[in-house]
């Protein structure tokens, strides 16, 4: 089994999902480091909310352009097998 995480977006005012970005490459423990989830979700299973401050972090690593004004943006997983 495989985790697959990716950063998804979603538009503000219609909620329709946009596009998905594949961020399987990112070492776990670094999103742990600026997500910090809950203890009871060690392998980050739940989507978690990108904020601004979570964006600057991930454009360390990532070229992907997040804007906040359109777009709500997460970081979501599923299995794949």
């Amino acid at each position: 089994m495989k985790i697959i995480r990716i950063i998804t977006n979603y538009h503000k005012l219609t909620e329709v999902l946009i596009n998905e970005i594949d961020v399987s490459s990112i070492d776990k423990e670094y999103l742990l480091k600026i997500f910090s989830p809950p203890i009871d979700d060690p392998e980050m299973y739940n989507s978690y909310e990108i904020d601004e401050q979570i964006a600057f972090e991930l454009n360390k690593i990532l070229t992907f352009k997040f804007d906040f004004h359109n777009f709500d943006y997460f970081l979501e997983c599923y299995q794949d097998d």
